[in-house]
């Protein structure tokens, strides 16, 4: 049982984790910001919190995570999504 837990936990992660990449490729290819001097009214968060409504499986995550959206993190995902593009 908790094996089937653990990996229920995980896909959900998976999936919140796959919107908020699309998020910030969005965001990037439109040339768009991510955040404002106050985080939680940057375009990367409220097109989050708008997306989560729709998707009702990760919204328990999306309420108890948010070290995936540190400016740090962001980052991170553009800095991944340049090495794709240049590869």
């Amino acid at each position: 049982m908790l094996a089937a837990q653990k990996a229920a936990e995980q896909a959900t992660a998976s999936t919140a984790l796959l919107k908020v990449f699309s998020s910030v490729q969005y965001l990037a290819r439109q040339g768009l910001a991510l955040q404002r001097h106050a985080e939680c009214q940057g375009n990367l968060m409220q097109l989050l919190q708008l997306r989560y409504e729709d998707v009702i499986i990760i919204q328990p995550w999306w309420s108890g995570t948010t070290n995936f959206l540190s400016p740090e993190s962001q980052n991170e995902i553009l800095e991944m999504f340049s090495h794709s593009i240049q590869h």
